[in-house]
């Protein structure tokens, strides 16, 4: 479904599995490189174990306060849109 979300938005598709072990020394700084690397136009295919710093916030364009938990209930909504569409 990310692939699918990445195209029809013309956006760069992160695939977390192709970045290696999340629990590998490293792993974060993949994250961050594939992120910073994709722009502001991007998907992230899978969960960001171990790097939810990374990209949660850098998900949203209207940041919501209040950490991480706002992030990741604002994309679940972003993300259960998606896939009625779909």
């Amino acid at each position: 479904m990310a692939r699918e979300v990445a195209a029809r938005l013309d956006a760069r598709h992160i695939e977390r599995d192709a970045l290696g072990d999340d629990e590998a020394p490293g792993f974060a700084a993949l994250v961050a490189a594939a992120v910073e690397a994709a722009g502001r136009r991007w998907v992230f295919d899978g969960a960001p174990y171990n790097a939810e710093a990374l990209v949660y916030p850098h998900a949203c364009e209207r940041r919501p306060r209040g950490g991480l938990a706002r992030h990741r209930r604002a994309l679940e909504n972003v993300v259960k849109v998606l896939t009625g569409i779909l």
